[in-house]
């Protein structure tokens, strides 16, 4: 999938997720007693980014970053989560073959720091004792504020999908893809830049950051009911 095309996703992936969740609501499904509400985890991963120094994903320009985060299962299938996050991103034009990279040759490495706030809709509950699944995809959005080398204090949206597999009752792994939409086009440190009478950033277009990376976390039963119980 072309960088592009996430672009027009993003534009309507908040509307579609919106939509689920009414959707969900209006089935009138009841939460279970003991079904793990709280979830604390972390994990490892990789940020990358694309703006003014790469105007597309380059798998080259990974570099290492990590999280710690809380979820709190409010329903079977929706779930909101706070995190923390940081690492780092990169970039360097000089390998790119396009004349204007030639000319500028510019590159940048910057520390990123993030907080965010998300929901996520599950497609399958997959917590239950007695589970279907013991797995299931989700989609996420949100919030983040962030602040790197240049950019300083912002707000970003995060727009992603992932995997959650249940390893057993108190353990869960996760796999996670989320790329975080900016409103700033400094994130790389080039907003504005000549090359004689030619300017070479584009500041009518923002630049995103992503980050692709797996989890591990902990569920925290305060009830556990016999498997009896009803409401």
């Amino acid at each position: 999938m072309r960088f592009y095309d996430m672009k027009k996703i993003g534009k309507y992936l908040p509307i579609f997720f919106v939509l689920l969740l009414i959707s969900y609501t209006s089935k009138g499904q009841k939460n279970v007693a003991g079904a793990g509400l709280h979830e604390f985890g972390g994990g490892i991963g990789v940020l990358n980014y694309s703006g003014e120094l790469s105007p597309g994903l380059d798998f080259t320009l990974f570099r290492p970053g990590g999280m710690l985060f809380y979820r709190f299962n409010i329903s079977p299938v929706v779930s909101l989560r706070a995190s923390v996050m940081g690492g780092n991103i990169h970039a360097n034009e000089k390998k790119l073959s396009d004349p204007v990279h030639q000319a500028r040759r510019a590159s940048f490495s910057s520390l990123l720091g993030e907080f965010a706030g998300t929901i996520e809709y599950n497609f399958f509950n997959y917590r239950p004792k007695k589970e279907v699944y013991k797995y299931s995809p989700f989609l996420t959005t949100g919030i983040v504020a962030y602040s790197s080398r240049y950019s300083g204090f912002e707000i970003g949206i995060p727009l992603g999908l992932g995997l959650k597999y249940r390893l057993n009752q108190r353990i869960n792994l996760g796999l996670e893809l989320v790329a975080r939409k900016t409103f700033t086009d400094y994130l790389d440190g080039i907003k504005s830049y000549n090359i004689g009478t030619h300017q070479t950033a584009n500041r009518y277009d923002t630049d995103w950051y992503y980050y692709v990376g797996f989890s591990i976390s902990w569920t925290a039963y305060s009830v556990i009911c016999p498997d009896n119980f009803s409401n």
